[in-house]
């Protein structure tokens, strides 16, 4: 709770004028979204790992993805040619992006050609952005520049342009994502706790069951008992 105890409360509001933003503390600013990040134009260099896209996992190698998925992904003859170069903090638009938003990159390496690495500008904080491009609203906002996720084709940097992005103080950023740090881990360890409570349930649920079915209900009165 000490990065929202730090925040200054917002005094007012404003009308955005941006359909997904709605409204906006005052100080706030709306700006196109190439003001804050660029197209990344970079060839694969020599020794880059390749990278995949994943919603579940984010920006990993793809040995990394084979391991945690046990199954493999195409992967593409090193060719600086088709492969682009991407950096730590940069950010990938891929072909699901139109489901499940714009992916964060914590590491260098390369990317398919099909993918769009986006270069954030020096007053833009990586893990705000990390927050705000996998929310919903902005995802809707994507999904509403073009019919390309019906076509079945990739989102572009073009698509990426037409949606606004709100211009937010460096140090305002951080303090969001270092909040929203703290409470999403927290809400993560309770979803954990919660999905081993019920995982323990379903075994209990089926001791039940075996012993109902095997030896009668004298057994498990008894243990409802004690």
């Amino acid at each position: 709770m000490e990065a929202l105890a730090a925040m200054p409360r917002y005094e007012a509001y404003k009308d955005s004028g941006i359909k997904w933003l709605e409204k906006i503390p005052s100080h706030w600013k709306v700006e196109r979204s190439q003001w804050l990040f660029s197209l990344r134009r970079e060839r694969a260099r020599k020794g880059d790992q390749q990278l995949t896209a994943s919603q579940k996992h984010g920006m990993i190698s793809q040995a990394e993805f084979m391991a945690i998925e046990g199954r493999r992904v195409t992967q593409v003859e090193f060719n600086p040619e088709i492969l682009k170069h991407v950096e730590a903090n940069d950010f990938i638009i891929s072909m699901r992006s139109f489901q499940g938003g714009i992916e964060y990159c914590n590491v260098s390496g390369c990317v398919s050609s099909a993918y769009v690495p986006l270069i954030p500008r020096k007053y833009v904080y990586p893990n705000y952005f990390k927050y705000l491009f996998k929310s919903a609203r902005y995802i809707e906002a994507l999904q509403s520049t073009s019919n390309l996720v019906r076509d079945g084709q990739a989102l572009r940097y073009e698509n990426f342009r037409m949606v606004a992005l709100p211009v937010v103080p460096f140090e305002e950023q951080a303090a969001i994502a270092n909040f929203l740090d703290q409470k999403t881990a927290q809400i993560d360890d309770a979803i954990a706790i919660k999905e081993k409570q019920i995982e323990l349930l379903k075994e209990r649920k089926q001791i039940i069951i075996q012993k109902a079915v095997t030896q009668g209900l004298d057994p498990i009165r008894a243990n409802l008992r004690s």
